[in-house]
């Protein structure tokens, strides 16, 4: 069995990332934004955070449910947002510790995510989708996607990923970028164009591609 694929799908409010991940093929969706979830899509909620261990025995259920409903395991899990989810993570982080270990806790915690997402997801076959928020930082005058402490100096989200879309808005139209240098995204595909209008764009194509390149990538380990 392969492993699944990790993306990163990251953008302004209201730039069209939930609208795009609703079409993402047997998907199931975590849905960690404060706002009702308009798609007719296997999903549940996250409106609090207990700490990891909650998280993932919950992950597990809704798997498990999702197989019973429709005889097979989901193909992708979406997170919209991560960036929500990190901030429920720094509340519950808050709320718990003090001082120093606040921060600590917030560290760990990150971490901990990312390790559920590699070991009970992508190591499984699973493909994720992680979608983030960005905002305009005036200070490096780029689009970034919100971290705090020791997580955000190793680069944050962006840094747990090879593969990074941006989306973005010129003039009318929507864009998703792959490749260009001036947004937070990257690909390990040769193949791919730089920027392409959104509405051209198929997001499960993009991610048969990737799939393909983690079974060559697989094939060549010694």
């Amino acid at each position: 069995m392969s492993k699944g694929i990790k993306l990163l799908l990251s953008g302004k409010e209201n730039s069209g990332k939930s609208t795009l991940t609703s079409k993402i093929d047997k998907a199931l969706v975590v849905v960690v934004d404060a706002k009702t979830y308009p798609f007719s899509k296997p999903h549940y909620r996250i409106d609090s955070y207990d700490g990891i261990v909650d998280f993932k025995n919950t992950l597990i259920a809704k798997i498990k449910a999702y197989k019973e409903k429709f005889g097979e395991l989901p193909k992708t899990v979406v997170i919209d947002t991560i960036t929500k989810m990190y901030e429920l993570m720094y509340l519950w982080s808050e709320e718990n510790f003090k001082g120093f270990d606040k921060f600590n806790s917030i560290n760990r915690e990150t971490l901990l995510l990312n390790n559920v997402i590699e070991k009970t997801l992508i190591e499984k076959g699973i493909n994720v989708v992680i979608v983030a928020h960005a905002v305009w930082d005036e200070g490096t005058s780029s689009f970034v996607i919100p971290a705090m402490g020791q997580f955000a100096k190793s680069g944050g989200w962006l840094s747990v990923v090879d593969n990074a879309s941006f989306i973005y808005v010129l003039g009318h139209d929507r864009y998703i970028a792959h490749k260009e240098l001036k947004y937070p995204c990257r690909s390990v595909l040769d193949n791919i164009q730089d920027s392409e209008l959104l509405d051209k764009y198929d997001i499960n194509e993009h991610i048969s591609r990737l799939e393909e390149t983690m079974v060559e990538s697989e094939s060549e380990a010694l």
